[in-house]
């Protein structure tokens, strides 16, 4: 009989090995975390352009799901910063292997980078005529998912985002 191995870690060793990686994270120069971070943010925007054109074609939200995530395969293969990852500097924040002021720094470059590259990629996208695209459809897209999310109460994004 065939058995399929599962080398999942337990916490501690999770624990273990995120710890050093985070450190690493919490610590790396500004420069290159600012660099990284508006390329995530840049990567995630193209997802959600990907997602927009995979709707707007009539694919569907299931297909816009998928093709979305190409964003995030990006950023991962590129080794590019998103802030949801940064947040994880608090393990060794936790650890006392980092302080409060490079997890802060950290995250604020990150945060900004993040902007900047979503800020870049609209005005690409605006300047491309993207949105006009299939008589306009596109920007309806664009526009009817901001107004769908600005509908949303702070605690509902709060748990909309959590999964």
């Amino acid at each position: 009989m065939n058995h399929i191995a599962f080398d999942a870690l337990n916490p501690a060793q999770l624990y273990e090995k995120v710890l050093p990686v985070m450190e690493e994270k919490a610590m790396k120069n500004r420069r290159k975390v600012f660099l990284a971070a508006v390329m995530a943010g840049v990567f995630i925007g193209l997802g959600f352009v990907y997602c927009a054109m995979a709707n707007v074609a009539g694919a569907g939200k299931i297909v816009g799901g998928l093709v979305f995530s190409l964003g995030l395969m990006l950023v991962v293969v590129c080794g590019g910063d998103l802030f949801t990852s940064s947040t994880l500097t608090l393990i060794p924040r936790a650890h006392g292997s980092v302080t409060w002021r490079q997890v802060f720094a950290n995250w604020g470059v990150v945060y900004v980078g993040n902007f900047v590259g979503s800020i870049l990629l609209v005005m690409i996208v605006l300047l491309s005529g993207h949105p006009w695209e299939s008589g306009g459809n596109v920007a309806l897209f664009y526009i009817n998912t901001t107004a769908h999310k600005l509908d949303h109460t702070f605690v509902e994004a709060v748990f909309l985002g959590i999964l």
